[in-house]
């Protein structure tokens, strides 16, 4: 049935038992997924050999085994076990592998990295959707190219709640105002810094209601000194307070692929930078906006209470 109604191979669901697999390794574990690595032992279907009527396949293959956290379903006959997705794996590991174990990152990589993640989320936005957990672990290097992952796999139903690591997500997301295009523009604000401060933002904190609170009152990474101007002012406006502020994905792509048309044409010369990577390992989580908007809330009747002895203070010297 699904070899006549599809088009392409590609659109194929196939299941396969667990004992197609060897060397099954774990590797990490998330918020909601666990990560193993294996060997497949007859690989992806690659065609359909009319003759002798079988599937041919790719042969043995390096892969990434995703578990989806609670992902069996109890009131559905059909999931009776737990299941796994297989995926290609990026070899050479994410954007906090690249950080750590690069040394001379060139303003050139970095343009290329963040054209190549910006195109990505523009596919992802002019199809109407949002990616929603954008951080250094969901983009991958794989040769040359730099890819994102975990599209659709993030994003809890429940209102009151988001889903990410902290610092990258948006503060109208923080408060429970969902996700918008607007918001993933937040995240590769984030980015922009990351990848010339080579450490997570804020790291010297715990990522708590406290920290959502100051991140919701204005607080943002300290810029890294020797940052162009026009880098900058571009980054700025990606985390700025108000989603309406933010550049739209093609602005943000046109900026990066000038710039690195610029130092490949010789045009575009700047210092670099000199940091040293502080990359600890960093997982998406689910946030409570509703503890966070209480935080909020708090800090709010500090600040009027602290205002009004001020302004008692002043008048009654």
């Amino acid at each position: 049935f699904q070899l006549k109604n599809c088009s392409k191979l590609i659109n194929m669901i196939e299941w396969v038992p667990y004992e197609k697999f060897d060397d099954v390794m774990y590797k990490s574990k998330g918020g909601f997924s666990t990560i193993y690595t294996a060997t497949w032992i007859s690989g992806w279907i690659t065609n359909w050999d009319e003759h002798d009527r079988k599937f041919l396949r790719s042969g043995s293959q390096y892969v990434v085994l995703k578990a989806l956290n609670d992902s069996s379903d109890p009131n559905d006959g059909f999931f009776k076990e737990d299941y796994m997705l297989i995926l290609s794996i990026a070899l050479d590991g994410d954007l906090n592998d690249y950080l750590k174990s690069n040394s001379k990152i060139t303003w050139l990589d970095r343009y290329t990295l963040l054209y190549d993640v910006a195109s990505a989320i523009e596919v992802i936005h002019n199809s109407n959707m949002i990616h929603k957990d954008l951080h250094p672990g969901n983009i991958l290097l794989d040769g040359k190219a730099w890819l994102l992952c975990d599209l659709g796999f993030c994003g809890p139903a429940n209102k009151g709640q988001a889903f990410g690591i902290m610092p990258y997500v948006a503060p109208e997301v923080l408060t429970g105002g969902g996700y918008t295009t607007a918001s993933d523009i937040y995240s590769i604000g984030i980015i922009m810094w990351i990848i010339t401060s080579r450490c997570h933002p804020f790291s010297d904190r715990d990522y708590d209601n406290i920290l959502a609170t100051d991140i919701f009152f204005g607080l943002r990474p300290t810029i890294i000194s020797g940052t162009p101007d026009n880098y900058e002012k571009l980054m700025k406006e990606c985390w700025d307070a108000n989603p309406s502020h933010r550049p739209n994905i093609s602005v943000l792509c046109k900026f990066f692929i000038s710039k690195k048309n610029e130092i490949m044409n010789g045009k575009y010369s700047f210092p670099e930078l000199n940091t040293t990577p502080n990359l600890l390992s960093k997982t998406s989580k689910i946030i409570d906006s509703n503890n966070i908007n209480e935080a909020i809330l708090r800090k709010k009747k500090t600040i009027e209470t602290d205002e009004i002895e001020a302004l008692l203070e002043y008048n009654n010297p």
